[in-house]
């Protein structure tokens, strides 16, 4: 039925009927549509369909929704100011005393907004046939493998067996650092470098014994993490992520201390467990970040579930450019293919659809307040 709405508002709002043409005029760009085609011209306000896509889009994920979306000022990169050391010139003094200037240092961090679309389409022979929904649900299958993609994307980043080829930095390259694993890649125009760019790196607490092997997770490793991102900064909208295997894991680490074991809403009908009133939110994606130092001499990024994370999300953001968030883009009576051997140098396919289309990036904006539980042991 929701598909059916979408579908109705689609039709209303996707452009104007070209002129001897019962084909619906196509739009490539998202702008918005004035142009009118013979007598039956149309008007497509793209901010109202963007409205009807969020409130459509699929809750298939935990995580992804957790992360506030803001529009970038301006251009196509996010750029921000991240502070390196802090005023310490504080002191008590005299009366006459003089005192000394101690500015806070600061570097500029910068992450490229990325473009992302999911296109769909629908031959005009299955609507024919009098299936008269396929092609919303078309619509809505691919609203809701766009949310597992940008799930995947946030979590796995652009690494190669986990990640999506092209995307922006996930919580996959952004939660290391180089004293406790030997991370050295660059991160936002920084290469990581131990205690001269602690600022860009993540603490941490191994479960393990570093060197030698992994370690079943408890409870201590749960406070710890808490403790290490609470002396940096208190407060904040703070959680636990882990895999949905390591989630269970915790339950019955939980189930033999019912006081610690309650319960909140993160998102419209969508309830988890936490443990000290944090929440403990959970990933499909989160069963391929692990980070181990068992034996090998050196950590090891492994595509198995050694790690999880405690995240400020205060300081995780999307930054979308000029509102194109999720902005559908209808196309009718064209496809896709397009081949220089016709006449007129495009083949016009006999199918409808439209494509899912969002610019942005998610950025880490502050680092020392988050903490990686690594060297796990598999659950």
């Amino acid at each position: 039925m929701a598909s059916n709405a979408f579908m109705h508002v689609r039709d209303m709002l996707g452009g104007g009927i070209a002129a001897n043409s019962d084909v619906i005029a196509r739009n490539t760009t998202g702008a918005l549509n004035f142009a009118t085609a013979g007598d039956a011209g149309s008007i497509e306000v793209q901010n109202m369909v963007d409205r009807v896509i969020r409130d459509a889009l699929p809750r298939a994920t935990e995580f992804r929704q957790l992360v506030r979306r803001e529009r970038l000022a301006s251009g196509l990169v996010h750029v921000w100011r991240l502070n390196t050391s802090f005023n310490t010139s504080g002191k008590f003094y005299d009366e006459g005393d003089a005192g000394e200037p101690d500015p806070t240092n600061r570097i500029q961090l910068y992450n490229p907004a990325k473009a992302y679309r999911i296109d769909y389409e629908v031959s005009g022979l299955l609507i024919a046939g009098g299936d008269f929904d396929v092609l919303g649900r078309e619509a809505a299958n691919a609203l809701s493998q766009a949310a597992l993609d940008e799930e995947q994307a946030f979590v796995n980043g652009s690494d190669g067996t986990s990640g999506i080829s092209g995307s922006y930095p996930g919580l996959l390259q952004l939660m290391l650092n180089n004293g406790d694993h030997g991370d050295s890649t660059t991160i936002y125009g920084v290469t990581r470098a131990g205690s001269a760019t602690s600022y860009v790196e993540v603490a941490a607490v191994d479960a393990g014994t570093s060197g030698t092997s992994t370690g079943v997770l408890d409870l201590a490793d749960l406070d710890s993490a808490i403790t290490k991102a609470e002396l940096r900064k208190l407060g904040g909208r703070k959680i636990f992520l882990c895999s949905f295997e390591r989630a269970d894991e915790i339950n019955q680490l939980l189930q033999p201390q019912q006081r610690f074991v309650g319960s909140t809403e993160i998102a419209a009908g969508l309830r988890v467990l936490t443990y000290r009133g944090f929440p403990i939110v959970r990933s499909k994606r989160m069963a391929y970040n692990g980070v181990i130092n068992a034996g090998s001499g050196a950590d090891n990024g492994t595509d198995l579930d050694n790690s999880m994370y405690f995240l400020d999300m205060d300081e995780i953001m999307f930054k979308n450019v000029a509102g194109v968030d999720y902005a559908h883009i209808p196309i009718g009576g064209v496809g896709d293919s397009t081949t220089a051997t016709n006449a007129g140098g495009t083949s016009r396919a006999d199918a409808v659809g439209g494509y899912f289309k969002t610019y942005g990036c998610m950025s880490m904006v502050r680092f020392d307040c988050q903490v990686i539980i690594w060297n796990l042991t598999a659950p």
